[in-house]
């Protein structure tokens, strides 16, 4: 848990970051699958007990995805190339979320029909409107997702 809190924002500042999420998450479900076969085989009785199958079940499929993911991600951005390349966004949405410390989020055009949400800092969601272009900077991250590294007002 505490590996996707660490990473959560780098994911929310990758270019396609759910699909890094999901698809990242669904190989570490499979190597869950595969842990609780290998220690059904070491260990049958393990089992026997109805809450401890589920809990072991349940932590270690949520565990290993959440690590996979993170760890993905991590990866991603930690080794990315040091050449920085910037493109202008069109500017869809913007909004305010979470209670306690009010995450500023852009949504931007990336493709045609692909939107992403990119959280910034609250001066920069003050310069910005709606219908406007932003300028990102990112780098290629190591599994080829970009990956943000400054997210600036056209101005």
């Amino acid at each position: 848990m505490a590996s996707i809190l660490i990473e959560g924002r780098t994911i929310e500042n990758t270019i396609h970051g759910t699909q890094l999420l999901f698809s990242y998450g669904f190989y570490g479900f499979l190597a869950a699958l595969i842990f609780i076969y290998i220690l059904k085989l070491i260990s049958p009785t393990i089992y026997f007990e109805s809450n401890r199958r589920y809990a072991i079940i349940f932590i270690s499929t949520l565990g290993f995805s959440l690590i996979s993911a993170a760890s993905a991600s991590f990866i991603n951005h930690y080794f990315s190339e040091e050449t920085e390349k910037s493109n202008e966004y069109l500017i869809t949405r913007k909004s305010v979320s979470g209670k306690r410390n009010n995450n500023h989020l852009l949504f931007l055009e990336i493709e045609k029909n692909s939107e992403e949400r990119i959280e910034i800092s609250e001066n920069l969601y003050d310069q910005v409107n709606v219908g406007e272009k932003a300028i990102l900077s990112t780098k290629k991250g190591f599994l080829g997702y970009l990956v943000v590294i400054h997210v600036k007002s056209k101005d």
